[in-house]
């Protein structure tokens, strides 16, 4: 049912814009026709990733109301020769049952070998083996369970390409408006200037 919310809102203000142009711009084979198509990708793009973004960073955010219980981790090391990235190995017990998670903690999955293995290192030399940490399990399933809970990069990353792509999609289309405005009023430049060439012969 959450989902739905952004949907609409997005689907509604995409229908408000596109429900504004003038028919003869979709009709007619004119040089800004093509022009439309970019336009559509950026809006059309744009709002699926927000959506998509928006539903995701909720179900992120809600995580961070999870319960929480004392762990400890056994396992810490860099993995991977060409995207070295940390892998945290935790145990916490629950109900006198012990479960197992793993983590990345959310590393940056991008940018120069050298930088993401020096992020990596300095995660594992912040939590060695023995180090206690707090978990974060989902209390529908306690064998999920997480360390950092809260929004991740690649999701504020995906939603601020998504806003970016709609808002330069709606820039776009409201120049197009404005154009078809000025040739739809037959008042261009050209056209004042053949007319009054026509009244003075």
């Amino acid at each position: 049912m959450n989902a739905v919310v952004p949907l609409i809102v997005v689907a509604a203000a995409s229908a408000a814009l596109f429900w504004l142009l003038p028919p003869p711009l979709l009709l007619r084979p004119g040089r800004r026709f093509p022009a439309l198509v970019p336009i559509i990708v950026a809006l059309g793009a744009g709002a699926v990733l927000i959506v998509l973004e928006l539903v995701h960073l909720q179900v992120v955010i809600e995580r961070r109301n999870w319960p929480s219980v004392d762990g400890v981790v056994v396992k810490s090391e860099v993995v991977g020769e060409r995207a070295p990235h940390p892998l945290i190995v935790f145990e916490y017990t629950l109900d006198g049952v012990k479960h197992v998670g793993n983590t990345d903690l959310h590393a940056p999955g991008f940018g120069l070998r050298t930088s993401r293995e020096e992020v990596a290192y300095a995660i594992v030399n912040a939590l060695p083996v023995g180090a206690e940490v707090k978990v974060f399990y989902n209390p529908s399933d306690s064998t999920e369970a997480l360390l950092k809970p809260g929004p991740t990069w690649n999701v504020l990353v995906r939603l601020s390409l998504g806003l970016m792509l709609y808002f330069i999609g709606i820039y776009a289309l409201l120049t197009v408006l404005l154009l078809a405005g000025k040739d739809t009023d037959g008042t261009t430049p050209d056209s004042t200037a053949s007319k009054s060439e026509t009244e003075t012969t």
